[in-house]
């Protein structure tokens, strides 16, 4: 058993044990299953077991249904499947490196200060292409699949690799 808000740290090293695939996994298996019961946000508590969400509401009217502190998977997924990561203060300076594991295809918008990074993500066949937007007085090193992309100006930007 774990809660929404351990499951950040429990994200985070899997991450670092190179353990992505069983993290979206985890992220499908426990999000996913608050997300079937019509979250529309991370709840500060869940457990797979609870038959009813309004029932368990009932007895624990104290619960957070907007939880900031639950989000773990919010991050992992903008910065491993994405794979956008800042560099220095303000996102000035990005790393976008990112990791489809088993999906198919990833697509996000990253607010920052500037604008925002898009970034879309297929997987066609046996190469993987990313598709990414930065605003104004961003640089990013987008790296896929062994190869890499300098970019310092506005504009889209497209890495294929194997």
């Amino acid at each position: 058993m774990m809660s929404p808000y351990y499951g950040y740290f429990i994200l985070n090293a899997m991450k670092k044990l190179d353990l992505q695939q069983d993290a979206l996994d985890l992220i499908r298996r426990y999000w996913g299953d608050m997300l079937k019961r019509g979250a529309t946000t991370w709840w500060e508590e869940f457990d797979p077991s609870w038959p009813d969400i309004q029932k368990t509401l009932d007895r624990n009217n104290y619960l957070s249904m907007c939880h900031g502190w639950s989000s773990g998977p919010t991050s992992y997924l903008t910065e491993t499947v994405l794979g956008v990561v800042p560099t220095s203060a303000g996102y000035k300076t990005v790393d976008i490196a990112p990791q489809l594991s088993d999906l198919t295809w990833a697509e996000g918008d990253i607010p920052i200060p500037n604008g925002l990074i898009h970034v879309r993500v297929d997987r066609k066949g046996d190469s993987v292409t990313a598709a990414v937007t930065l605003p104004a007085n961003v640089s990013a090193t987008i790296s896929l699949g062994g190869k890499s992309l300098k970019a310092d100006q506005p504009g889209v930007y497209q890495l294929t690799a194997p």
